[in-house]
C-alpha cells in the first residue's frame, strides 16, 4: 500500500493522461481512495514477483503510480502503468499538450462544419488520430469538449494561462494613451472574436440541451461585463476619460455591444469583416470615453 498527498493527483494528471495516449496502461492493476486528506493506492499486485524487476513481492520504486480517474466524488478508482519516473516527468506533458492540441483542433473543424447534434466523441478521436479512450480520459462528455474548444477559441491556444493574464490584455489596460489602450483592445478582442465566433454559434445552439454549456455562456457574459468595467474604470482612474462620462451607463452600455452575439450578428448578418467590426469597435469606444453621456443621465432619469 503506498501513500501520497491528495494534492500531488495535480501532479499526476498530465502523466496520466500521456500514459493513456500512449495505451501503456495495464488495466485494473490497482484502485485508490482519498481518506483523512490523503491518496491512498492499492497496488494489486502486492505480494506477486515482478518479473526482470528484481523479484519479490509488494510495489517496486520504478513503478510510477499514474492515476486514470474512473469515478469522482469522495472515491478515485487508480490504475498503474510501468514507466521510467524520470522519463515521464520530462517527456509527457510536452506529449500530452500535443494530444490534447490534436484533440482540440479536430473537435473545432468537426462541430463548426457538422454542428454540436452531428458530432460524435468517435468522431473527434479518429479526425484526432487518437482512441475513443483517450477522448472520453480527458473530456467526460461532448458538453466538456465542446467548453474546452470554446476556451481554447478565447485565449488563443491550449496554454492554460488566463485571458486576463495574456500580454494584449496588460496593453490594453496600463498603455499610457487613450489612443493606445483602445487600438490594443479592439485590435485583440477583435482576433478573438474571430477565432470564438464559429464555435460559438454552435455552442448557443446547444444550450438548451447541455447546461454546462448554458452554464458557461452565462458566466461568460457576467465575466465580459466584469472585465469591461474594470477597463473603463482605470481609464477614468487614469484621467483617460471625459470628466463628464457616466460610468453607470457606459459600462452595461458597452457590455451590450461587446458580447460574441453582436460579433455574430455583424459578420453574418451584415456581412461585416474582422477589419470592420476591429475599426467600429475603435470607433465606438472612443465616442464614449471622449463624449459626455448626456443620454445616459438622461435616461436614468
Amino acid at each position: 500500500m503506498l501513500h501520497a498527498d491528495a494534492g500531488e493527483l495535480a501532479v499526476v494528471a498530465p502523466l496520466l493522461a500521456e500514459a493513456v495516449a500512449e495505451a501503456r496502461l495495464v488495466p485494473g492493476l490497482g484502485a485508490a481512495q482519498v481518506a483523512d486528506g490523503q491518496l491512498e493506492v492499492v497496488d494489486a499486485g502486492e505480494g506477486r514477483d515482478r518479473a526482470g524487476r528484481g523479484g519479490g513481492g509488494g510495489h517496486q520504486s520504478s513503478w510510477n503510480e499514474v492515476a486514470v480517474r474512473l469515478q469522482t466524488d469522495n472515491a478515485v478508482r487508480l490504475q498503474l502503468v510501468s514507466a521510467d519516473v524520470n522519463d515521464l516527468a520530462v517527456s509527457a506533458p510536452s506529449r500530452a499538450e500535443r494530444t490534447e492540441q490534436k484533440i482540440v483542433a479536430a473537435a473545432r473543424d468537426l462541430f463548426v462544419e457538422r454542428g454540436y447534434q452531428g458530432t460524435t466523441l468517435s468522431d473527434v478521436a479518429a479526425a484526432a488520430g487518437v482512441s475513443d479512450r483517450t477522448i472520453y480520459v480527458r473530456f467526460a462528455s461532448k458538453a466538456e469538449l465542446m467548453k474546452r474548444v470554446v476556451d481554447v477559441a478565447v485565449v488563443g491556444d491550449t496554454a492554460h494561462v488566463p485571458l486576463a493574464d495574456r500580454d494584449w490584455v496588460a496593453v490594453l489596460m496600463n498603455a499610457p494613451t487613450l489612443e493606445e489602450r483602445l487600438t490594443a483592445e479592439s485590435t485583440g478582442v477583435a482576433d478573438l472574436m474571430h477565432r470564438v465566433a464559429p464555435v460559438q454559434a454552435v455552442a448557443m445552439q446547444a444550450e438548451g440541451e447541455e447546461p454546462l454549456l448554458a452554464a458557461a455562456a452565462q458566466a461568460a457574459r457576467i465575466d465580459t461585463m466584469k472585465q469591461g468595467g474594470a477597463f473603463w474604470r482605470k481609464l477614468y482612474a487614469d484621467g483617460l476619460l471625459h470628466p463628464e462620462v457616466d460610468l453607470d451607463w457606459v459600462i452595461p452600455t458597452v457590455a451590450l455591444l461587446a458580447n460574441s452575439e453582436t460579433y455574430i450578428h455583424m459578420t453574418r448578418t451584415l456581412g461585416w469583416t474582422m477589419e470592420d467590426y476591429r475599426s467600429w469597435r475603435y470607433r465606438t469606444w472612443l465616442h464614449f470615453a471622449t463624449t459626455p453621456s448626456a443620454v445616459g443621465r438622461s435616461a436614468q432619469s
